[in-house]
C-alpha cells in the first residue's frame, strides 16, 4: 500500500508532497510529519493507494502550529539605586490571536513587589510593544529577572509557553563610590524550555574590597 502525504500551509501558501510504502505486516506504521508544519493552520491530506486492488482512500485533517516569540532591548546600562524602578521595554508577537496570553515578570523567586503581569485579550494585537516597570531588590548582590510569557487556547484547555528571556544583575555595595553598579547577561530559551533548575554562568564583579573586577563562576537557581 503507498499513501501520499500533502500538507499545505494557509499562511504561505506552500505545499509539500511525499509518498511512503507500507506492508501489510507493518507494525506501527507512523510518520512524524512535524518537520513539515509551518505555523498558522496546515491542511494534510492523506490518501491511501492498495498495491493489488488499487482502491483509494482519503482524510484530511487540519493543525494549528502556534507560535509566541518575545524579545527585549532590556539592558543595565544605566545606574540605578536599590529599590528604585527600572523600565523592562519589550516585544510579543503571536501568530494566533483566538487565545490569551499573561506575559510574566519575576525578580529572583518571586513574592512581593517581585512579580508582574501583563494580559493579553483574546482578538488582540498580533504585536504588543509596552514598557513593564518592576522595583529593583534593596538586597546586595546577585538576582535574576525573567521574562516569559504563557498563551492559552481553546477556551483555556491548550497551554503553550514563548521563549524565556533571562537575565542576571548585581547589586553592587555603596562603598566603591559609583553605587550599585550593574552586570548583565541576558539569556534567551527557546521553544518554551525554561532552564534547569540550577544554571552555571560565568560574569565579572566588582570586588569592593579590592576595588577592581574579578572573573568567577556561579550557579544561578531558576524556575523550572
Amino acid at each position: 500500500m503507498s499513501a501520499t502525504f500533502t500538507i499545505v500551509n494557509k499562511i504561505s501558501g506552500t505545499s509539500t508532497s511525499f509518498t511512503r510504502w507500507y506492508n501489510p505486516s507493518d507494525a506501527d506504521p507512523s510518520i512524524q510529519i512535524y518537520n513539515y508544519l509551518q505555523p498558522g493552520e496546515n491542511t494534510i491530506t492523506i490518501e491511501c493507494k492498495g498495491t493489488t486492488t488499487g482502491a483509494r482512500n482519503t482524510k484530511s485533517y487540519n493543525i494549528v502550529v502556534l507560535q509566541l516569540n518575545l524579545t527585549s532591548t532590556f539592558k543595565f546600562y544605566e545606574k540605578f539605586t536599590g529599590g528604585s524602578i527600572m523600565q523592562i521595554p519589550y516585544t510579543f508577537e503571536r501568530n494566533d490571536t483566538s487565545g490569551t496570553a499573561k506575559i510574566h515578570f519575576q525578580i529572583d523567586d518571586g513574592g512581593s513587589n517581585k512579580t508582574a503581569t501583563v494580559d493579553v485579550v483574546q482578538d488582540g494585537p498580533v504585536k504588543t510593544t509596552a514598557v513593564q516597570q518592576m522595583q529593583i531588590p534593596q538586597t546586595e548582590g546577585q538576582h535574576s529577572l525573567q521574562v516569559w510569557v504563557e498563551g492559552k487556547y481553546n477556551d483555556g484547555n491548550v497551554s503553550v509557553n514563548s521563549n524565556l528571556l533571562y537575565y542576571t544583575f548585581v547589586v553592587a555595595s555603596s562603598i566603591v563610590g559609583s553605587t550599585n553598579k550593574f552586570i548583565n547577561i541576558c539569556q534567551s530559551f527557546t521553544s518554551g524550555d525554561f532552564p534547569l533548575s540550577s544554571l552555571m554562568i560565568h560574569a565579572t564583579q566588582y570586588e569592593s574590597q579590592s576595588m577592581q573586577w574579578a572573573y568567577y563562576t556561579d550557579s544561578l537557581q531558576t524556575n523550572t
